[in-house]
């Protein structure tokens, strides 16, 4: 069942809004960090872009790439918070090793971190969250 799924065409047309969407939202990530990273810490600079990618994540996927029939808005918007504290605990472990054990820039480590996470908070967002 979950593999019929996932080849089914609406799934698909829904992944590659997700992806682009994502591709986006890790550009204004990046760029954030970039920027930020001129006059804030590694960290601070990670959060304060991360929070930028949200609010543009956020929107892109409610209203273009997984949209979503349902009417209990307020759960979604609490799924969705979960959903991004989840996310953002990942990638920043994960930011933190690519920096402290790989030795990596934090614009590097930024990129590496997003791809794994990425194939998660699809799986939740389409199934779960923004459910057709």
């Amino acid at each position: 069942m979950f593999k019929a799924k996932l080849t089914d065409r609406a799934t698909q047309v829904r992944f590659l809004r997700f992806v682009i969407s994502g591709l986006t939202v890790m550009g204004v990530q990046t760029g954030g960090l970039a920027v930020l990273s001129r006059w804030w810490n590694s960290t601070l600079a990670f959060i304060g872009s991360y929070c930028l990618a949200v609010l543009v994540h956020y929107s892109l996927n409610r209203f273009w790439a997984l949209q979503s029939n349902r009417t209990d808005v307020l759960r979604q918007a609490g799924e969705y918070g979960l959903t991004v504290l989840m996310s953002f605990l990942l990638n920043f472990t994960f930011f933190q090793m690519g920096i402290h054990l790989f030795g990596l820039s934090p614009v590097w480590a930024s990129l590496v971190t997003n791809p794994p996470t990425t194939i998660l908070v699809f799986l939740i967002l389409n199934f779960r969250v923004f459910r057709a």
